[in-house]
Formats: structure tokens, sequence, C-alpha cells
């Protein structure tokens, strides 16, 4: 239900977005007026009161959940439209959204490293924990309102574009015949099924096959410090061989890195070094991922006359969230079939055979087809 709502939020934000615009822009006013919503939704989700009965907080997480959801798509899909208005050109663009990516991974570093050790220090002490979610959202809060509010005023919307509000047919329409966006969907939702596969699956293999469940920071890590250093490198790959071209080249480096884990599966310093590589290859595909997907705006506007990125990029959107929805069921159906279970003890070969399969092959042969099936996209009409 959570990842239906969530797909249905992304429609709703890009067909506002389609629909509206205004003196400061098409994108920019959602960072000012929706954040403030969306970062208090987000404090009440970690500031659980002191409730009553189980449903009574069963209530209150749905509640508050599904209004974070909103404003966050509300939030999201203009933020992430935004580059497609600040410049045409595609290395630009690309730059744009590797260093965006970047601080992504740089965030989620810096939280690993400061929140992750308070959960293990008080995991013994319920209050005290719940106590120090809300410390830590609230202070997201007040940094949240400062870096959307500098993000709304220091961006600019320089590419000019007509608002033309469509019909609800008029844009299902849009976004059935741009023949680009659907395969970048196709390719998007293969290749990163194979990435949160990986995901999914590391926290057993770290634990079984390698047998050290600490292991999982260092195997996080290895990806996000390789990623960091391709953010700066992806913009002038670009330039040099083209989007396409650099977006199935990563591809293949990435699909390398993961199947790569098979040929020494127990050995940590090698499992290590493919986490690496994987992570050298997957960073600047997220970065490119999004610049096609403002290239799907511009044919979209091309070859009909109106732009619709609202709807282009909810659809995106969209396709993301059924690759993490697939990649979940990869990933059950997996340890299902194999009989791994919390009984089941490290080192265990047939643990280690089946975990390979889902860190490893499985990844590996869906990031190579997914970076594959974006060779269609150039014959699809992009310019």
């Amino acid at each position: 239900m959570v990842r239906i709502w969530s797909a249905a939020c992304d429609l709703i934000a890009g067909r506002l977005v389609d629909r509206r615009s205004s003196a400061r822009g098409r994108f920019r006013p959602y960072l000012l007026w929706a954040t403030p919503p969306l970062l208090l939704a987000a404090w009440a989700v970690f500031s659980v009161p002191d409730l009553d009965g189980y449903g009574l907080r069963l209530a209150y997480a749905w509640a508050t959940s599904a209004v974070m959801i909103l404003f966050y798509s509300l939030v999201t899909i203009p933020y992430v439209s935004l580059a497609s208005a600040m410049t045409a050109d595609p290395v630009e663009r690309v730059g744009l959204n590797s260093w965006r990516m970047g601080a992504v991974m740089l965030v989620q570093l810096v939280l690993a490293g400061v929140v992750s050790p308070q959960i293990t220090r008080l995991a013994h002490d319920p209050a005290a924990l719940q106590g120090f979610f809300t410390l830590v959202a609230g202070a997201n809060v007040v940094l949240g309102l400062v870096l959307y509010w500098t993000c709304y005023r220091t961006c600019r919307e320089d590419v000019p574009v007509e608002v033309h509000p469509l019909t609800l047919r008029q844009t299902w329409e849009a976004v059935r015949t741009n023949r680009p966006l659907l395969v970048l969907c196709a390719s998007t939702l293969v290749l990163l099924a194979g990435q949160f596969t990986i995901v999914g699956a590391q926290a057993h293999y770290a634990m079984l096959a390698l047998g050290d469940s600490g292991l999982l920071f260092w195997m996080a890590l290895a990806s996000a410090v390789s990623s960091l250093v391709m953010v700066p490198l992806a913009p002038r790959l670009s330039a040099r061989f083209g989007v396409r071209p650099t977006y199935v080249g990563m591809a293949v480096v990435a699909a390398v890195g993961a199947l790569g884990i098979a040929l020494a599966p127990t050995s940590v310093p090698f499992v290590l070094a493919c986490f690496a590589l994987q992570g050298l290859g997957s960073a600047p595909i997220n970065a490119l991922m999004y610049t096609l997907a403002a290239d799907c705006v511009d044919h979209g506007r091309r070859t009909r006359g109106s732009a619709t990125p609202g709807a282009v990029f909810a659809t995106f959107h969209v396709a993301r969230k059924l690759a993490q929805a697939a990649a979940g069921g990869v990933v059950g159906v997996g340890l299902g079939l194999s009989g791994i279970g919390a009984a089941t003890a490290a080192g265990d070969p047939h643990a280690v055979s089946a975990l390979v399969v889902l860190v490893a092959m499985v990844p590996g042969v869906l990031i190579l087809a997914g970076g594959l099936a974006i060779l269609a996209f150039g014959r699809s009409g992009v310019e």
C-alpha cells in the first residue's frame, strides 16, 4: 500500500507541475511552500506520542507517513525537474545531477556515522532512543528549511517553457507516445532492480558469507567512496563520449563489479574491491538517468509542441519505485527458496551459494541488461 500511495503522489505532483506556473518559475515555488509541511511531517513520523493501544499508534504512523509521502512528492518532483529548466546543455545537466546525487551519498555517510552508533548504544532504552530520533528529526527540520530556501533563492529557471494545461487524456497520450521516456523507464526498472537487489541482500551476505555483519558498513563505505570519486568525473566523461555511451560504459563497469564477487565470494579484500568497482559504475548512472529524463521532456516539446516535465519525471520516478519493489520481491523470494533464515549458520555452503546469486549473479545480469537497453534511446527520436 505504501508503494502504491507513493507512486500515486508522484503522479499527483507531476500533474500539478504541468498545470501551473508563476512569475517565480514553474518548479521553484514548490521548494518554498511544500517544504515546511514535508519537514514537519517527517518530524512527526519520528516523534511518536505516548498513545494507548497498538491500533492508535499504528493509525498515527500511517497518517503521518501518508502526509510525509505526499509532500515529499510535491517537493521532489519539482526539485528533480529543476535541472531541466536551469540549462539545456546535456553536460551541464549531468554535472547538476551528479553533484546532487553525490551530496545525497555524502549525507548518507554522515548519518551512518552519527546515527548508527547511537542506535546501538540506546537499543535497550526505547525512551532514550525515541528522544534521540526526535532530536535528529528536529535538527533536520531547521537545516532542511535553510537549505531548501537557499536552493529556491539561488537557482534560476533559465530555459523558457510555456505552460499548456493538458487534460488527463492528453497527458496520458504525451507519456504513452514519448518513446524515449518508455525506453528510459524500462532501462531504469531493470538496472535499478539489480542495484537494489544488492542493497537488499548485502546484510545477509556480510553475516552469512563473510561471517561478520560489521562488514556491511565497509561494503557500503567502499561503494560510497568510489561513488563520490565519480561525482566530478561524470560530466567530463559525458562531454568526451556522450551521455548514452557513458551510461552504457558505467553499466558495464557496475555489472563487472557485481559479477566479480562470484569469483571469490568469501575473500573480504576482493569483495570490498568489487563493491568499490560496482559503486564506481553505479554513481554516474543515476545522474545520467535524470539527464536523459530531461531529454525526454525536450523530445515531448519538439514532437507535440508542449512540455510535460511533471508527467515525465513522475513517470520516471514511478519506474524507480517499481524497481525497489521488484528488488524486494527478488530478495524475499530468493531467501525463501534457498531456506535462509535466522537459524542459518555463517559459512553454510548452501547459503553462500544462494547469496552469491542474489548479490552477484542476478544484479550483474540485470545491471548489464538495463545498461544495454538504453541503446534503444537513441533510436527513439532523441537528437
